[in-house]
Parts: C-alpha cells; sequence; structure tokens
C-alpha cells in the first residue's frame, strides 16, 4: 500500500516510484510528489513498504531484506508499470539500488542514500567498533532538529508534534537495519546500467563521490 498515485494521465513518461527511509513512509514524498506531478507531468506513486505508516505488519522482527524488495516488485506489478523510475530515500535508497540489480528501471534517483559496503571500503570508512545491539522491531521518534533538516526548514513546535504522530505509526525490522546500516549490503553496481541522481547532504563523506564513481552512469549533486 502507498498513496494514491497523483496525475494519473501522465502522457507516456515513466512514473516516479519513491521508497521512503526505515522510519517514515509515504507522507514524507509528499511535497516531491505533487511537484513532481504537477511540473513533471508524470504519475507519481510513493510506497509503505511492511511496517511503515499505514500499511501494519504483526511480525515486524521475523521481516527479511527479501521482504522489502518483494513489497517494491509487488507493488510495481500490482501497479502495473512495465517503465518507472525510482527514488529511494536514505535506507530507501539502499534497497532500491538492491532491487535494481535485477531488474530494469528506466532511472533512479538517490537521496542521501544508505550506501553500500564497497562504496564504504572504497571511502576508507571503518565498520564499528562496538555495533549497537538493536530489538528486534524498532521505533523512532526523530528530535525537532532531525526533522527540521529532513524538511530543511524551521518549523512551529505545534507542526513538529503533527510529523511526530507520523513517525510513531512506523516500525522497523531490527535485523534488517543492522544489515543494511551497519554491516552494509552487498550490492552489484555494475548490473545498475540506467541513470542514476545521487542528491548527498554531507559533502565532508567521500562515500558518496565513490558511490557515484561505482555505479556506471551516475551523476553526484548536493
Amino acid at each position: 500500500p502507498g498513496d494514491q498515485p497523483q496525475n494519473l494521465l501522465s502522457g507516456g513518461k515513466p512514473p516516479v516510484i519513491f521508497v521512503g527511509g526505515v522510519f517514515d513512509g509515504s507522507w514524507i514524498f509528499s511535497n516531491h510528489a505533487k511537484y513532481i506531478a504537477s511540473v513533471g507531468g508524470r504519475t507519481v506513486c510513493a510506497l509503505n513498504l511492511r511496517g511503515q505508516y499505514q500499511n501494519k505488519c504483526p511480525n515486524i522482527s521475523k521481516l527479511r531484506l527479501d521482504d522489502y524488495l518483494e513489497d517494491i516488485d509487488d507493488s510495481i506489478k500490482a501497479l502495473g508499470f512495465e517503465k518507472f523510475i525510482l527514488a529511494g530515500y536514505s535506507i530507501g535508497g539502499a534497497f532500491v539500488l538492491k532491487y535494481a540489480e535485477s531488474a530494469n528501471p528506466e532511472a533512479l534517483i538517490l537521496y542521501d542514500p544508505t550506501y553500500p559496503r564497497k562504496t564504504a571500503e572504497a571511502a576508507q570508512e571503518k565498520p564499528p567498533r562496538n555495533p549497537p545491539r538493536l530489538s528486534p522491531a524498532l521505533h523512532f521518534i526523530p528530535p525537532k532538529n532531525v526533522v527540521e533538516e529532513m524538511y530543511d526548514e524551521p518549523m512551529p513546535y505545534g507542526k513538529y508534534l503533527k510529523i511526530l504522530e507520523l513517525f510513531r505509526q512506523t516500525y522497523a525490522s531490527g535485523k534488517v537495519y543492522y544489515q543494511t546500516e551497519i554491516e552494509r549490503l552487498d550490492i552489484d553496481l555494475s548490473k545498475i546500467k540506467c541513470p542514476t541522481m545521487i542528491l548527498a547532504v554531507d559533502r565532508r563523506n567521500p562515500a558518496f563521490e565513490e558511490l557515484a564513481k561505482q555505479i556506471p552512469h551516475a551523476t553526484l549533486a548536493f
């Protein structure tokens, strides 16, 4: 399940499908979806993977990476899209990259993506000495400054509280989070043949430049 597609009459242009971060959901892309649909004239969808927002899942702790990838695949098939653009934010960027290993999207858009293991190694990023112990099911309530950074704007406290109610609805697999964010995924980036736009936040992190080098047709922007 996800947000209803914006602008169903897209004039033959490939639709854009958003995959959110580990602790948010389709709502995080509401402004992006409206803009792309109105200015770009494309169909735009935002997915809720299992456990995200209104897609409730009673067995979060049992979810595997393949379950999240299956959600992406099932959603695309259910929507009937043969050609599509995938956009992923944070851990959703890692899911999109992994999915694109075997799928054939028209293009990828990666918003501050969680990058794979080989990219971290190329950037000489060392794994944590004391990896965190995570609960089987994760829940995250971000502080106000983090939410403001996500929205790229200061916000009144009342709006922040409303956004927290959205975060409260999402739970994630601790196992998949650890595998993706701490150990990092093994992704064969050479198999990603489509144009890829990487939108990074931290210029000081060399991993994003390495990621752009490792994906054959990638462009990096800050």
